[in-house]
């Protein structure tokens, strides 16, 4: 849903957090102070107005993929989003993964390795960065880059250009990916 935030009598915030179980919102104003705000009722974009077809398409297509990884994790198992299982087939033998122990996953061609804590060695999964995120809980994995996705749980130092993880792995933060990353960190502490 698209909504703008000064409205006449309930304002866009009030509204949604008057709901108990309120939509996926890209929140639309004139005034830059609501967004913080904004992403704590957890708000999947903000447009600041005036903006163009540029930024409405992409804020489209991250209300998209919000909701694509909402119904993934909902169809996988709807009581417990928030810490989900994942059965990841590597080689001639399937894998069973807790979402919480993936540190991140990086590229590599057409396959993912998948780092897990304590495990010696990655998972090998034949798929996508952007198939895996949408198995994950969205509100604890991002992806940073291209060829990048970590468990936010699990970044333990954070720069202008990348991100370190308790495995002491160095994260590239992509351009592309930036925004997304600085609102994250905007609203868990992270100053950057």
């Amino acid at each position: 849903m698209f909504l703008d935030i000064n409205m006449p009598d309930l304002s866009g915030m009030e509204w949604v957090r008057g709901m108990s179980h309120p939509p996926l919102v890209v929140f639309t104003t004139a005034y830059a102070e609501y967004a913080v705000e904004g992403f704590r009722v957890n708000a999947v974009d903000y447009l600041l107005k005036p903006f163009g077809l540029g930024e409405f398409v992409e804020s489209s297509n991250r209300l998209k993929q919000r909701l694509q990884q909402v119904q993934a994790l909902q169809q996988n198992d709807p009581s417990d989003v928030s810490d989900s299982t994942l059965f990841l087939k590597t080689g001639y033998k399937i894998v069973r993964v807790q979402s919480r122990d993936i540190v991140y996953a990086e590229a590599m061609s057409e396959y993912l390795k998948v780092y897990v804590v304590q495990e010696p060695h990655p998972v090998v999964v034949l798929t996508s960065v952007g198939r895996l995120l949408g198995q994950l809980p969205p509100d604890r994995f991002l992806r940073l880059h291209r060829s990048f996705l970590v468990n936010l749980d699990r970044i333990v130092q954070v720069s202008r250009h990348c991100v370190w993880m308790d495995n002491g792995k160095e994260i590239p933060l992509g351009n592309a990916y930036k925004s997304d990353f600085r609102t994250w960190c905007a609203c868990h502490g992270w100053a950057q």
